[in-house]
């Protein structure tokens, strides 16, 4: 037995023999986290068949064996947490994460998160008043907002930092209906943290002259992009690998990539790592076609 790392250790519990486990039992996988030997407990809980439109299938049901004062201490105690990773100070607040399909799950979710990271931004200015100027990432609008309304309440300065526009965006691709209630309130949210804001940045010119036609105020466009060290370009043999990490939402559409693209005929494999709304539909995508 080899020791694995956090994502092979999921891999390899697959094919461990649970044959003839008792709820209760617990496996150890010998795992390597944050540069130390660390043995990954899983407990099993039993078995369940779920249904999906593949058919049904039969599951193994477990919970993680946590370990006091390594992973996930104590986390449901906590509403504010100040930590320094990599020398740079970290505050983390309390959020009800949700990619449920119901509408009404999803708006109690953004209530509950932006409730907090509006308490948390409040106690943190209350706590240092030597700032004159804070950053606000938006998307997403109800924590933009509560970031927004938490440095006006102070009086300081917004630079907004703007990687997409909504609910414009949502009405594009599909998931909202222009006119609809949940449009118009998300309408105001981005119009509140618009016309409060002091400095825009964004990524595209489409996004800059977007903002600019809202409010006319210092605008930076910001391209992410690395550096190219060479232009040179060299033919690769074999098949190709492309890796996508990160959300598996409607503003993504990656499943759109994974129905129109053809990977065989291109000689090339598309690995995908991530969570979201549609990431059950590209494994069940994949599972009917391979």
């Amino acid at each position: 037995m080899y020791v694995q790392d956090m994502v092979s250790s999921f891999y390899y519990a697959r094919i461990l023999d649970y044959s003839n486990a008792k709820k209760g039992d617990v496996f150890e996988i010998p795992s390597f986290v944050d540069g130390k030997y660390f043995p990954i407990k899983i407990k099993f809980k039993g078995e369940e068949t779920i249904s999906i439109r593949s058919g049904k299938y039969k599951c193994y049901l477990f919970n993680p064996v946590v370990q006091t004062g390594r992973i996930f201490k104590n986390q449901l105690k906590w509403i504010f947490k100040k930590e320094k990773i990599n020398d740079v100070s970290v505050i983390r607040y309390w959020c009800l994460p949700s990619n449920s399909n119901s509408s009404m799950l999803r708006m109690l979710s953004m209530i509950v998160t932006s409730a907090f990271a509006y308490l948390t931004m409040c106690r943190h200015l209350f706590l240092n008043r030597d700032y004159n100027v804070v950053i606000v990432q938006t998307p997403p609008l109800t924590s933009a907002l509560a970031y927004v309304s938490a440095a006006r309440l102070f009086r300081l300065k917004v630079v907004l930092n703007v990687s997409d526009v909504w609910p414009s965006t949502a009405v594009d691709l599909g998931a909202m209906k222009k006119g609809s209630l949940s449009w118009k309130l998300f309408t105001f949210f981005e119009n509140y943290i618009y016309q409060h804001s002091n400095a825009f940045i964004g990524q595209s010119l489409e996004n800059i002259e977007y903002l600019n036609g809202k409010k006319e105020i210092p605008s930076l466009l910001f391209r992410n992009l690395s550096p190219i060290e060479n232009d040179s370009f060299f033919p690769k043999t074999g098949k190709i690998r492309i890796i996508y990490a990160g959300l598996l939402g409607i503003a993504q559409d990656v499943l759109a990539i994974c129905k129109n693209v053809d990977f065989e005929a291109l000689n090339t494999e598309l690995h995908i790592y991530g969570d979201g709304n549609q990431k059950n539909e590209i494994l069940n995508l994949t599972w009917h076609r391979y």
